[in-house]
């Protein structure tokens, strides 16, 4: 998986080569709680940290797999994630906040893969910045798959959508 071509707005990236740790903040909206992506043994698992305890809890866990938390949604109640397998296409995936009822959606197909991907201000859609057919453009889906709809068909990359406040 490659970090590189994510856009994250809102975070803060910290490096320790001491204790060989990466990590990247997203902050919850209305609360002291952060997304945070870490390296452990190599591979890359979200996890939440409360600010105020300082206690930081592991919310995939998974030894063979990577995953990079994008974004919470607006409510604070899920969490939009890219991971990544050898041999397996990037999946997007959304899970509640607690960790449970974790799903890919269903639209990424071998070869293609998220630049950028976020929640509309409603939570109702996701904006997406998707390499397909060799081509970067934006999407619109919903957080609950389905329902992909290219907003920009350019030969050049179209990237970096903002959702408007209204």
């Amino acid at each position: 998986m490659n970090r590189q071509r994510f856009r994250k707005k809102n975070f803060i990236f910290l490096f320790s080569t001491f204790l060989l740790c990466f990590v990247a903040l997203s902050w919850a909206q209305a609360s002291p709680k952060a997304l945070v992506d870490l390296n452990v043994n190599s591979h890359l698992d979200v996890g939440v940290l409360d600010v105020e305890t300082k206690i930081l809890k592991n919310l995939t866990n998974t030894p063979n797999e990577s995953e990079i938390g994008l974004d919470w949604s607006p409510d604070g109640r899920k969490i939009l994630l890219l991971s990544a397998v050898q041999g397996r296409p990037d999946q997007l995936e959304v899970m509640n906040a607690d960790s449970t009822g974790r799903r890919a959606l269903d639209f990424i197909k071998p070869g293609e893969f998220v630049w950028y991907a976020d929640w509309s201000p409603s939570g109702r859609r996701l904006v997406l910045v998707l390499k397909r057919d060799d081509n970067v453009d934006i999407y619109t889906a919903r957080p609950g798959g389905g329902d992909l709809q290219r907003l920009t068909e350019h030969p050049a990359d179209d990237t970096a959508p903002e959702w408007s406040p209204d």
